[in-house]
């Protein structure tokens, strides 16, 4: 009976390390996205600070946001 009752208790299912190694990514853009658009509101308090390549740094954080949520939404379908 001890053996059934062992065998009736499962461990919790563990997301796979695919699915982990797609969180920490996704992680590290939202963090890398954070610290671009804090840099970009610092400069807009200075207008004269802005320089020509911030559209272009804008779309780039844009463009790495739409892929971190695409990663979630990957990930959303790997969990129970």
């Amino acid at each position: 009976m001890a053996a059934a009752a062992t065998s009736a208790r499962r461990l919790p299912r563990r997301p796979p390390l695919r699915g982990l190694d797609e969180l920490r990514r996704t992680r590290e853009a939202v963090s890398d996205i954070a610290g671009q658009l804090d840099e970009l509101l610092s400069r807009l308090h200075d207008p004269a600070s802005l320089d020509l390549g911030a559209p272009d740094r804008l779309a780039g954080a844009a463009h790495q946001a739409t892929r971190a949520f695409s990663a979630l939404a990957q990930l959303r379908r790997l969990l129970p």
